[in-house]
Parts: C-alpha cells; structure tokens; sequence
C-alpha cells in the first residue's frame, strides 16, 4: 500500500533526519526497519542531487514531499512523485519584488527605446526612399530629353534623307538624258562622218 511521506518547513542542511524519521514513521510494522534505512538512504542522495540541480542552497527552507511503496517480491520501497517546494524569506521576498520592479521598469525602458529607433529607422528609410524617388524622376526627365533631341535629329536625318533622294533622283533623270543626248549626237556624227568620206570618194 503506498505510504506518504510529507515534512514541516526546514532549513535544506535538516531535510535528511526529517525524510529518515517521516519514512521510518510510516513504514513501522510493515518493512524491515533496515529495507527502511537502506531505502530511505538512497531517496536522500536522490532528494539531495534534486537540490543541487535546481540550485537550491543549503540555507534555503524547504518542504519535501514523497510516495514510497513497498515491493514483497523486490524487498525495496519504491519512491515516486517526489516534491520539493521551496520557500522565500519575506525579506527576501522583498528583495526580489524590487529587482522584478526594477527589471520591469528596465524592460519599459527598453521597449520605449526600441520603439523611438524603430520609428526613427522607418523615418529615415522613408526620408531615404524619397530621396532616391525624386533623384530617379530626375534621371528619367533627363532620359526623356535626350531621346527627344534623338527623335528631333532623327526626323532631321530623315527629312534631308528625303532631300538627297528627290535630288539623286532628278541628278539620275538628268544623267539618263545627257546619256541620250550623248547618243543621239554619236549617230549624227557617224552620219555626218559617213557623209562626208562618201564626199571625198566621188
């Protein structure tokens, strides 16, 4: 049948005695008394290495709690659900009621920093992004110019283009002509030579 083990209030450095006689206590008339201290001197080295990794030390106060029961076929009390609360002096209550204040109102004032850099930040970023807005929309109106003057000489190169192709044009009718003319005059002058070697014949 389980049996539970509670202590009073005590000083760390005391729990052992307290866990002996309390396991001693509920156990008499049940479990051999020396299963009883075998037993109950392990549940200490493991109470005592709880301690130790929690941190607790030994002039802490604290309370122990603990389920043992006794196994007929293994000879051995079984501990289960072990709990150690631990109390704080009202003194040091105080103490750490001021140092949770402070820590609070150290974190009220972190966060209020933070919040000032936070929106200093996103202002600057934002002051930054209009900065480079407004340069952009400079660059692009000097782009638009220069490919204004490109589109106003383009049209210029064309309009002479269209010039120089009227001109080419009429200098190529012209040259048509003169080789025309050029032809026409070479037939009269075979004629005319023809004409007279026939005169210098007769």
């Amino acid at each position: 049948m389980p049996e539970s083990i509670r202590t009073r209030v005590v000083k760390a450095t005391g729990y052992a005695n307290l866990v002996r006689r309390a396991a001693f206590a509920v156990f008499k008339g049940k479990v051999d008394p020396k299963i009883v201290a075998r037993d109950v001197a392990f549940l200490n080295k493991t109470i005592f290495e709880e301690l130790v990794k929690r941190g607790i030390d030994k002039d802490d106060y604290i309370r122990i709690s603990v389920v043992g029961e006794y196994d007929d076929k293994e000879k051995a009390i079984k501990w289960r659900d072990l709990n150690i609360e631990r109390f704080i002096p009202d003194t040091q209550l105080k103490d750490l009621m001021e140092k949770v204040k402070e820590l609070e109102e150290l974190m009220k004032k972190l966060k209020e920093e933070n919040e000032s850099l936070r929106k200093r930040a996103m202002g600057e970023d934002i002051a930054k992004l209009k900065e480079e807005n407004e340069n952009l929309k400079k660059e692009i109106e000097a782009y638009k110019a220069k490919i204004s003057l490109m589109e106003d000489e383009l049209n210029k190169y064309r309009t002479e283009n269209s010039e120089l192709r009227k001109k080419l044009d009429e200098l190529r009718k012209r040259a048509e002509n003169s080789r025309r003319e050029v032809t026409r005059l070479k037939g009269i002058l075979r004629a005319i030579a023809d004409l007279v070697s026939k005169a210098i014949e007769e």
